[in-house]
């Protein structure tokens, strides 16, 4: 996961599907998403109005002006998967909502699939959600 969050183009990795994987747990999710070591080389917005850049629902939603736009995008290159737009996690037993609540970073997250992930609690994907 530390491979992923460390190498993956932030601004083209949008799904991971870890189904079933056995070995996936809190640990393997804070690798995940935590900060690489060298940001990513951001795109050069100076060329683009904004209007060109706010292309899809969720940026427009998080960034209303082109401070707010340029923000995001430096944090999105702070790891390789903070712009996931979809992860699935079913069957993944050993993920806790401590594990879950680091899926918070990832701020272009729209769908999660945590079906038969027995160890999370109500409040933990309540919390999430929030």
């Amino acid at each position: 996961m530390a491979v992923i969050s460390e190498n993956a183009n932030p601004f083209f990795l949008k799904e991971i599907y870890l189904d079933g994987c056995e070995n996936i747990n809190d640990d393997a999710l804070l690798k995940l998403t935590k900060p690489r070591q060298n940001a990513y080389p951001r795109p050069d917005l100076s060329k683009y109005r904004i209007c060109d850049l706010l292309v899809s629902e969720q940026l427009r939603e998080l960034a209303c002006s082109a401070e707010e736009l340029r923000k995001l995008i430096m944090e999105i290159g702070l790891s390789g998967t903070r712009a996931l737009e979809v992860i699935s996690l079913s069957e993944c037993r050993q993920i806790t909502d401590n594990g879950i609540g680091k899926l918070y970073r990832c701020k272009l997250l729209r769908k999660i699939s945590f079906l038969g992930c027995s160890n999370l609690k109500d409040a933990g994907v309540t919390g999430l959600a929030k």
